[in-house]
């Protein structure tokens, strides 16, 4: 998939200048650590390992060879599918990487009965803007596990 534009570094964001590329997988351990970045944890090289080789899609944007977004998924392949990780680089946000990352995530779990994520509250509404709903109860346990020093 082709995002039909591209974009270049420029003091903390990104300019247009060639095409952003959406692909399945090769996705390779060393391009994670800058989606990291900011995280009140820092997952350890064995979760980052579990993110690429464990999931069952991994779908990756890229600018060139430059990896700038990421989705992931778990699915049982019949009825369900989370998204279980989205994160595009900050540089590169607000210009539609992530939601192509999303629908290409969905176009692989089309058939199945429903995909579902848990999000921060700041980033429902961009869920809800590429057709999630947020109108089903759900609850959650969160780990964080502790840096070590």
């Amino acid at each position: 998939m082709n995002l039909g534009k591209s974009f270049i570094e420029t003091e903390n964001s990104l300019s247009v200048t060639e095409e952003i590329q959406i692909s399945i997988g090769n996705v390779r351990l060393e391009e994670l650590e800058p989606f990291f970045s900011g995280w009140t944890w820092t997952p350890t090289v064995e979760a980052r390992t579990a993110l690429v080789e464990k999931s069952d899609i991994v779908v990756a944007a890229r600018m060139g060879k430059n990896l700038i977004g990421i989705a992931t998924a778990l699915t049982d392949g019949g009825f369900f599918a989370y998204l279980s990780y989205l994160e595009v680089l900050p540089q590169a946000q607000g210009h539609g990487v992530a939601k192509k990352l999303v629908e290409k995530v969905v176009e692989m779990v089309k058939d199945q009965y429903d995909i579902a994520t848990i999000t921060d509250s700041e980033t429902v509404a961009f869920y809800e803007k590429v057709g999630f709903t947020n109108n089903v109860s759900g609850v959650h346990l969160r780990f964080l596990p502790k840096n070590k020093e």
